[in-house]
């Protein structure tokens, strides 16, 4: 298939940068970093003041409750170098307020990233994080990630405090530490340094031919997000919405039937096997799905978790 000119500036944008990592965290056991929101905006601080003497950028980040995730562009060790500054700083943090062990437990890694799509994959599942955990969240307006950043027409009107209007006790209080030292262009949004400081969130639009197929891989693109998060040794997590249509697009091309309603009970048991094995889901939603009822499925699938909902 021929390749468009919007198409070919991407990849040409990519090849053209880099290299790329994937760093991130394993979840933590039993614990939460986060207690409140000053924890949170504590780590937001960290992250802008962490990375500036080192040869790295960061292009997409979330905050999740129990791990992390970086996409950064920059060497392995100057990348992995960020995180643990980042995780000794938090330990400094946390050491403060009696919770010295917290931060030994974290292990750390980076997946390199060798093609445009594996960017754009890891880049919106960095990005979907909290939108899997929580069904209350907006991948795109979520407060402790770099979500709201690319395509958002309303970011410049947003209200900002450079930081050098600021006096040296509220940069202490902002970072929580005597090393405050910002760049003077770095501003607030509301209680924490914005990500829109050190972050141009044009690099991450030149990966994708626009603001609609940036939005489709975050939200449509379920195969995409299968393949990474088997990568991280993860469940996929999808809504009733997503599965319908990979639901009808496997009606389609592996039965020749538009729905569900037009297969053979032998093959709504195939599709529910497959919906399961493949992208993980529930009881609840196969019944919802595939038209099988409660009693077939369980039949199938008696060990499966409940459905989330």
């Amino acid at each position: 298939m021929e390749i468009t000119r919007k198409e070919w500036n991407c990849e040409q944008f990519f090849l053209e940068r880099g290299p790329f990592f994937h760093i991130y965290s394993q979840p933590l056991g039993s614990d939460l970093f986060y207690q409140d929101d000053e924890d949170r905006i504590v780590t937001m601080n960290r992250i802008a003041l962490e990375g500036i003497q080192l040869p790295i950028r960061i292009w997409a980040f979330t905050l999740m409750s129990n791990h992390f995730h970086f996409i950064i562009e920059g060497e392995k060790g100057p990348a992995l170098l960020f995180f643990q500054k980042l995780k000794d700083a938090l330990s400094r943090y946390y050491g403060r307020k009696g919770r010295h062990l917290l931060m030994r437990s974290v292990i750390s890694d980076a997946t390199p990233i060798t093609s445009l799509k594996q960017l754009r994959d890891e880049v919106v599942y960095v990005l979907r994080n909290p939108y899997v955990v929580r069904n209350d969240v907006n991948p795109l307006n979520y407060r402790w990630s770099s979500g709201f950043l690319y395509f958002n027409d309303y970011l410049s009107f947003f209200s900002r405090t450079p930081m050098k209007e600021l006096s040296a006790r509220m940069k202490r209080e902002i970072t929580k530490s005597r090393d405050y030292h910002l760049p003077d262009h770095y501003f607030l949004l509301g209680e924490y340094i914005s990500p829109a400081s050190y972050i141009d969130p044009t690099w991450v639009e030149r990966l994708f031919t626009g603001a609609r197929q940036f939005t489709l891989w975050l939200f449509k693109n379920v195969e995409a997000q299968v393949e990474v998060s088997r990568r991280y040794g993860e469940e996929p997590n999808f809504s009733d919405e997503e599965l319908l249509r990979t639901m009808l697009q496997l009606c389609r091309r592996r039965f020749g039937v538009p729905g569900p309603r037009d297969l053979t009970l032998q093959q709504k048991k195939e599709l529910a096997i497959l919906l399961k094995n493949t992208y993980c889901a529930s009881n609840g939603q196969l019944q919802r799905l595939t038209t099988l009822n409660i009693q077939e499925i369980s039949a199938l699938f008696p060990l499966a978790q409940p459905d989330p909902k």
